[in-house]
């Protein structure tokens, strides 16, 4: 099955492997996933190690 636009190009950014095969060894439930996963793109999306995150902005995204 090929996924369009799954190439890599300008619009990507790497993440450990070991950080996917631990979400995928703890089986996080729906919303858990989704947080982890809009914090990694906030964060190392961005090519950052933190980043501020206001209330609001999280629950519109989650």
């Amino acid at each position: 099955m090929e996924i369009q636009g799954a190439t890599p190009n300008k619009d990507y950014f790497k993440v450990q492997n070991d950080w996917f095969d631990a979400l995928i060894k703890y089986r996080l439930p729906g919303t858990q996933m989704q947080c982890v996963l809009f914090i990694i793109r906030k964060t190392y999306g961005w090519q950052k190690k933190e980043a501020e995150i206001s209330t609001g902005e999280f629950a519109e995204t989650v």
